[in-house]
């Protein structure tokens, strides 16, 4: 089951854009070394997450467990954490 981002508001497109580099980035290296994608089911699809991790501005990546009461500081970490049918949620101003 993949990982899966949900954006629960807005966010800069500044960092909207340094997040699909990110991905183009890790797709066309996937492509370079043979490597082949399958279908992706998501939440479109009906898919629904095993568990959610929360990030949030005012959120922590040394005390924070990415629940909703203590969220994660950045998405990067929250990615880190996440297992396959995580959901992240991104919150406002993150």
């Amino acid at each position: 089951m993949p990982v899966m981002l949900r954006w629960n508001l807005d966010i800069t497109a500044s960092r909207l854009a340094l997040f699909a580099g990110y991905i183009l980035a890790t797709l066309l290296a996937a492509q370079a070394a043979g490597l082949a994608c399958d279908e992706i089911e998501t939440f479109a699809d009906g898919l629904l997450p095993d568990q959610e991790l929360h990030v949030a501005e005012d959120g922590s990546d040394d005390s924070g467990d990415g629940s909703p009461t203590a969220p994660f500081a950045t998405i990067s970490h929250a990615a880190l954490a996440a297992t396959p049918g995580t959901a992240v949620v991104v919150h406002a101003g993150t």
